[in-house]
């Protein structure tokens, strides 16, 4: 082999360890950000599983501590019964997700209806080590078969 291609050689081995540290970078951070935020996601997942299967003592323990303080089950269940999209999702993706440990974690995507998609939003709060749920809000956009519509539950 020339002098010309062993150098071409190394440059090609140098670039394919430099785009192979660059890919296990992107990668640790992205497995960071979901690490980090995957408490807050997994209770926000929990508590719309438990409102599938029809478990509302199961959610409504996922609400924060000052929330079922001030709210008893069945102010709970009248609330859930007003915000659109919670009792008739079939399924959920909730792919935006932000956490910061002095406000909490804010989880956001979409609740799937057989009326159509729901956006829905989570606020948690860190309470002594355990994730609760602060807030939810969902809003249903106007279309030709129903009317607009926004539901809260929290705060």
């Amino acid at each position: 082999m020339s002098d010309g291609g062993k150098a071409l050689k190394w440059i090609g081995i140098g670039c394919g360890i430099a785009g192979l540290l660059a890919c296990l970078g992107v990668g640790g951070c992205l497995a960071c950000v979901y690490f980090a935020t995957k408490g807050p996601a997994d209770v926000a997942h929990g508590f719309l599983a438990d409102l599938r299967s029809g478990n509302d003592v199961g959610a409504w323990q996922r609400m924060s501590p000052a929330y079922r303080a001030s709210h008893s089950l069945d102010a709970f269940r009248a609330q859930i019964a007003m915000t659109p999209g919670l009792r008739e999702h079939t399924d959920a993706t909730l792919g935006s997700r932000s956490i910061d440990m002095v406000r909490g974690a804010d989880i956001g995507g979409t609740l799937h209806t057989p009326q159509g998609d729901v956006p829905v939003r989570f606020q948690l709060g860190l309470v002594d080590g355990s994730w609760f749920i602060d807030r939810v809000t969902t809003n249903v956009e106007a279309s030709p078969d129903r009317l607009p519509s926004a539901g809260e539950i929290g705060r």
